[in-house]
């Protein structure tokens, strides 16, 4: 068995792949989550928009990438289930809510 076919490489490389899914997958499901969470508090109403680094919005991106089948979708990364997303060098990453407040998504 060559070094690459080995067991314990391959037990390494999908330790790997799993733990950059898990990352990558955490901003969409925490901006899913602080979607919910907007709409349930006030009435289905949505937020404004979400404010994004530019690492962040690539991040994103590559989130969509893993959990999307090609052209199944647009990949463009300008809304996330129909709210806005705006990119912003100093943006720590926030949900803009209806009322105008600032929620921070991690």
């Amino acid at each position: 068995m060559t070094a690459l076919g080995s067991f314990d490489n391959r037990q390494r490389l999908d330790t790997k792949t799993n733990d950059y899914l898990k990352t990558m997958a955490t901003l969409y499901l925490q901006m899913t989550d602080k979607l919910i969470a907007h709409w349930k508090g006030n009435g289905n109403a949505y937020p404004k928009k979400f404010v994004l680094s530019p690492a962040l919005r690539d991040e994103y991106v590559r989130c969509l990438n893993l959990m999307t089948i090609p052209g199944d979708r647009d990949m463009s990364a300008t809304k996330h289930m129909g709210v806005p997303i705006e990119i912003d060098e100093a943006s720590p990453g926030v949900m803009v809510a209806a009322d105008g407040a600032e929620v921070a998504l991690q």
